[in-house]
């Protein structure tokens, strides 16, 4: 049943855009058997913790398929990931960022890392930077400078219980709107 309802839902995304890659959050579940068959059925790992990221490259997840998102990594939780080559690493602050900065200059790594951005839909938690203002497009330009920080995505996290289609519509407009900018 788990693999049927992975490939039903890629098959829904692919539908309309054939470059679709689905990642399991494995704070949802991390038994390993469980994240295992998804990641035979090609399903990507989201990890938000050490152990997670532990689990993932101990369970064979090639780190191509591996997301580190979460809060308030460290710079030696970062410097983990950067060696395992982890694919992309979502930074939530500019504390964050600049912790990003100095484990990638330590190892003299390039890092793939998407910027979580607040976007004032569903859950009002501290998550995120505000997208609003020139502080993330000043932010973004002193990355952009360096050349071990590739920034690939942005990055947000609204809450799960939203019922109406009108709350993603506003989030969207919000990525786009710094997209559009940066």
């Amino acid at each position: 049943r788990l693999r049927n309802n992975y490939r039903r839902l890629l098959n829904a995304f692919k539908s309309h855009y054939t470059k679709v890659q689905v990642f399991y959050s494995y704070k949802t579940n991390c038994i390993p058997a469980v994240v295992k068959v998804l990641d035979e059925e090609g399903c990507g790992a989201e990890v938000v913790s050490p152990y997670e990221l532990w689990l993932a490259y101990r369970l064979g997840v090639e780190s191509s398929k591996i997301i580190y998102n979460g809060v308030n990594k460290s710079v030696e939780d970062l410097k983990t990931a950067i060696q395992k080559k982890t694919a992309l690493i979502n930074v939530d602050s500019e504390s964050e960022i600049f912790r990003l900065q100095k484990a990638a200059e330590e190892l003299k790594s390039t890092v793939n890392f998407g910027i979580r951005i607040y976007p004032e839909v569903g859950w009002r938690a501290q998550f995120g930077i505000q997208p609003e203002g020139d502080g993330i497009l000043n932010l973004c330009r002193q990355l952009h400078e360096t050349s071990l920080l590739k920034l690939c995505c942005i990055h947000i996290h609204i809450f799960i219980g939203i019922s109406s289609t009108r709350d993603y519509e506003k989030a969207i407009e919000r990525v786009f709107s710094l997209l559009k900018n940066l």
